[in-house]
């Protein structure tokens, strides 16, 4: 069967044209393909979104239970913004130029003094 497949020409075996369109897909089976992954795609962003949301839920049920020992302190949210001329000596590319971070109210690093 696979001799019938090549044919000689010029003292070498290629394969003939009916060999070749037969490895090439049918648009039906690309656009099968397509449709799959796409769907592979969205059922993966789903499952992301899930598991993030119940990592948000168990962090939430374990801050507002009595449960726990733990207490979260009062905290303040400060919203940094990185001037050009450092992020250019520090090399920071678009996505470090801005950042928050939380500092505990009443702290030390609350004061003038402390930051």
């Amino acid at each position: 069967p696979w001799s019938s497949s090549f044919v000689s020409i010029n003292n070498r075996r290629v394969p003939q044209i009916s060999t070749i369109l037969k490895m090439i897909p049918s648009n039906q089976e690309l656009v099968e393909e397509r449709l799959r992954i796409g769907l592979e795609k969205k059922e993966n962003r789903l499952r992301s979104k899930q598991n993030k949301h119940n990592r948000h839920m168990e962090i939430k049920r374990l801050l507002h239970t009595n449960t726990t020992n733990y207490t979260v302190p009062d905290l303040y949210a400060v919203k940094i913004s990185v001037c050009k001329e450092l992020r250019e000596d520090l090399k920071l590319n678009a996505r470090e130029k801005r950042g928050r971070f939380f500092l505990e109210k009443g702290g030390e690093a609350t004061t003038l003094r402390g930051l």
